[in-house]
């Protein structure tokens, strides 16, 4: 995720909407966005009553657990060379406080199709002609800039399938690795099973780019200008969608090969 938020970075549309301290709020969001993650969903936290739902109220759990733990490590420790923040005016702290919180809490999923209905609002706004002082079809405006680094850190987080194939393919086995041993505790445990749809790679791949990938990456990279990334997506769906009965696919994760 830090990798990919670093490159988006690159773009010029970016650089044009963005200023340091927005580039280093979202590369510190994006370390820190899945910081202490126990190796289950919400769902599951939510479902067996774990300490975090409870304290979170259902709502958001690991999203606002790793948020909270990113301040904790860094603001709450005696050592002062792990306090990154340290040296910012208390007004300059509250503000990149304020926006990493936002970007963690923003990888919850279930805002995925409210924030890309926002940003889709935006552009097809601005793209009628409503800001064409901007050199961009996106305005300037604080609004808006919570809204680009909202997406980015979203998009960067499911940008697996947007990786060259070998990438992909190693990141699908290890979620799929993740996802399986949860539906074991699940099954175990006798609780609702979650994710049955994970238990086939390239059919939860085709689900998972169709559903939710393919329009928020595309409606991004097209702010972007990152044509190249969208080429790549479609490849990658091209190729889970190809394996079927007939085709099955051949390869078994495990998680020595992950």
């Amino acid at each position: 995720v830090l990798q990919a938020s670093a490159y988006f970075c690159r773009s010029h549309c970016m650089e044009k909407c963005l200023d340091p301290t927005d580039f280093i709020a979202l590369l510190i969001a994006s370390i820190c966005h899945d910081i202490d993650h126990p190796g289950r969903t919400n769902a599951f936290l939510c479902n067996v009553g774990h300490e975090l739902a409870v304290l979170y109220n259902d709502s958001a759990v690991l999203e606002s657990h790793h948020s909270a733990h990113t301040f904790k490590i860094t603001c709450q420790s005696d050592q002062k060379n792990v306090n990154i923040f340290q040296n910012l005016e208390p007004e300059n702290f509250k503000v990149m406080r304020k926006s990493i919180i936002s970007m963690i809490l923003a990888t919850d999923m279930t805002q995925h199709f409210e924030y890309y209905n926002k940003f889709l609002a935006v552009n097809l706004k601005c793209a009628d002609g409503d800001s064409e002082d901007s050199p961009i079809n996106l305005p300037v405006t604080p609004e808006n800039k919570t809204l680009i680094l909202r997406m980015a850190i979203k998009c960067a987080d499911i940008s697996n399938p947007s990786r060259t194939m070998d990438l992909a393919r190693t990141w699908a086995h290890r979620i799929v690795l993740e996802y399986r041993e949860q539906i074991a505790e699940e099954k175990e445990r006798e609780l609702p099973i979650s994710l049955p749809a994970f238990d086939d790679i390239p059919k939860s791949q085709v689900l998972f780019i169709h559903l939710f990938a393919k329009d928020l990456l595309t409606a991004y990279y097209d702010f972007l200008e990152f044509d190249h990334l969208t080429d790549q997506l479609t490849e990658t769906f091209e190729y889970w969608d190809s394996f079927d009965d007939d085709n099955p696919y051949p390869h078994i994760p495990t998680r020595s090969s992950a």
